[in-house]
């Protein structure tokens, strides 16, 4: 919490390096995330394939999606990266939904991270 210098805004991960979401809410002796998931959280990352630039809308239970350009490469399995120094996993494809008309395509990905299964997290300034 805010004894230990925690503040809104700072940025969570496991132990184990995936990104989990942000700080929202601190007390004196605790803090609440907001996962990325969360719905209808919206946060910049790129892909991994290319590094090309990416927006992700949680959409609750560890999901997210996305829109591309029809043209852009990606398939099932590519990883998907939050930008800057300490580049950290958050999502990886699960599906790629794309009609013959569409001049878009839609990106159905999961979180990396079973938040049921952390026990620690870190705290990035």
């Amino acid at each position: 919490g805010r004894e230990d210098g925690i503040e809104v805004g700072d940025k969570v991960s496991t132990t184990y390096g995936g990104a989990l979401g942000l700080i929202s809410e601190v007390q004196e002796r605790e803090a609440k995330v907001l996962l990325y998931t969360s719905s209808g959280m919206e946060i910049e990352a790129y892909l991994d394939r290319g590094d090309l630039p990416i927006k992700l809308l949680g959409q609750g239970g560890g999901a997210f999606i996305s829109d591309l350009p029809r043209e852009a490469e990606v398939v099932v399995g590519d990883k998907i990266f939050l930008p800057g120094i300490d580049t950290e996993l958050v999502a990886v494809v699960e599906d790629v939904l794309m009609e013959p008309t569409d001049s878009k395509k839609t990106l159905s990905l999961s979180g990396v991270i079973n938040v049921s299964s952390i026990r620690f997290v870190e705290i990035w300034k």
